[in-house]
């Protein structure tokens, strides 16, 4: 989200069910890679042994990936946005808003976010230039969907790398960080 908390109360907390849903969608794509990559193995093995000679067969890793997770990432966001509904389902407004300002309060949480961000991006322009230079499979919306959701995560995984083993987990204003 990388927004600050706009209110001192939950209670007074606007666009508490835009926030969620707009961070499960967000974590749908960093979500939708850490599928993708077992099944775009196992269908490529299984296309190898019973088509050999199909084009599918024989694309290169990367492409497939990507394309995989393209497809992956809409059916993940459409399932936790059917848990998010599920869950919330019956709720009054104010635990939308107390879910959605404790997000917005979470240092971790949003330095997650603009990592991912920074890596969407990375990845959404990487597709652009791979688009230009290798067009064979890099072309529609799977491919371009793929390449944002793992630069997402790789964004993701960076974080991870950055507060957890850099930092060792510490904020500067903790008085121990690094």
């Amino acid at each position: 989200m990388v927004l600050a908390h706009p209110t001192l109360f939950a209670e007074d907390q606007p666009y508490a069910r835009s926030i969620l849903h707009i961070h499960v969608l967000h974590r749908a794509l960093t979500t939708a890679p850490l599928l993708s990559v077992p099944l775009n193995l196992s269908l490529r093995a299984y296309a190898r042994k019973r088509f050999p000679g199909a084009p599918v067969a024989n694309l290169p890793f990367l492409t497939s990936l990507t394309r995989t997770t393209g497809i992956v990432s809409v059916f993940v966001m459409a399932g936790l946005e059917i848990a998010l509904l599920g869950r919330m389902r019956g709720r009054e407004g104010v635990e939308w808003q107390d879910r959605s300002w404790r997000l917005l309060g979470n240092r971790g949480q949003q330095e997650m976010d603009l990592w991912g961000y920074g890596g969407g991006v990375a990845g959404g322009l990487g597709w652009v230039v791979l688009r230009k230079v290798r067009p064979v499979g890099w072309g529609g919306w799977k491919a371009g969907v793929g390449s944002v959701c793992l630069g997402n995560f790789g964004g993701c995984v960076g974080q991870m790398g950055w507060r957890g083993g850099w930092k060792g987990g510490k904020w500067e204003e903790d008085g121990d960080g690094v």
